[in-house]
């Protein structure tokens, strides 16, 4: 398999497996009572570095986040010692609403 082919497969994947984590992560669907809410909403969008995701997203939930998008910010590609293309995220954009 050529490299040019290793990195079409290595994206696919990566595109797979961030539709995915979208689904997982997705809000479900709103009731009646919410639709009905009068929308006072504060959002917040902040970035965090990838080995501090998991801590940063604990943060946002407990001062009250519902967190609704998780975007890779910074990235890099190359070629690893096993002679794979790796995609490697460093941050995250992360955007956030609560009631005001």
């Amino acid at each position: 398999m050529s490299a040019r082919s290793r990195f079409a497969v290595s994206v696919g994947c990566f595109l797979a497996f961030a539709v995915v984590a979208g689904l997982l992560l997705s809000e479900p669907a709103m009731s009646q009572q919410d639709k009905k809410s009068d929308g006072n909403w504060e959002y917040t969008t902040v970035s965090i570095d990838a080995a501090e995701l998991q801590r940063g997203l604990d943060e946002l939930g407990k001062d009250g986040w519902d967190v609704f998008s998780i975007v890779r910010a910074d990235s890099s590609v190359g070629q690893g010692n096993d002679g794979k293309t790796h995609i490697t995220a460093h941050s995250f954009q992360v955007s956030g609403k609560r009631r005001k």
